[in-house]
């Protein structure tokens, strides 16, 4: 009887902890635009990604806390570089390399160039890859929220 209780013990503190340390994109609601995409507004940092911006990224779906494209342009066999361009406004802007960086899975001895979750209809953006400038290649999982066209890590 004693096992039970603590098994029972155990499995609720484990599923409080893993409740609790979720972070949810329901939490940080956006409210989707409906209006056309404005122009391209470039500066000094896009302008060099001109026709991306102007040819492919600014014509896809709102992607990204409720006015942005979230997309990433290649700089190299593995390298990108995440950008944002916000369809209510036309402006652009680079977004640090830090969200891109490669990771390998050690537990499973698999290789992950990187991965980012977002929803159209929230602020929040889950990214995994690993922990720039850490000399360490082992995943992470870090969160971010946008807020006035940045991005301010959550967690």
């Amino acid at each position: 009887m004693k096992m039970i209780k603590y098994t029972l013990a155990m499995v609720a503190i484990l599923f409080a902890q893993t409740s609790f340390a979720q972070v949810k994109f329901s939490k940080y609601p956006a409210k989707v635009y409906k209006g056309k995409h404005k122009s391209v507004k470039l500066n000094k940092e896009t302008r060099r990604y001109r026709t991306r911006f102007r040819e492919e990224i600014s014509k896809k779906p709102i992607n990204f806390a409720g006015h942005y494209v979230l997309n990433e342009i290649g700089c190299g066999v593995t390298c990108s570089m995440p950008v944002l361009y916000d369809a209510r406004s036309g402006r652009t802007s680079m977004l640090s390399g830090d969200l891109s960086y490669p990771c390998t899975d050690k537990a499973r001895d698999f290789y992950l160039s990187y991965d980012w979750k977002f929803k159209k209809n929230s602020r929040l953006l889950k990214v995994i890859g690993s922990l720039p400038n850490n000399g360490d290649d082992s995943c992470h999982t870090r969160y971010f929220l946008e807020k006035n066209g940045k991005l301010i890590q959550i967690k």
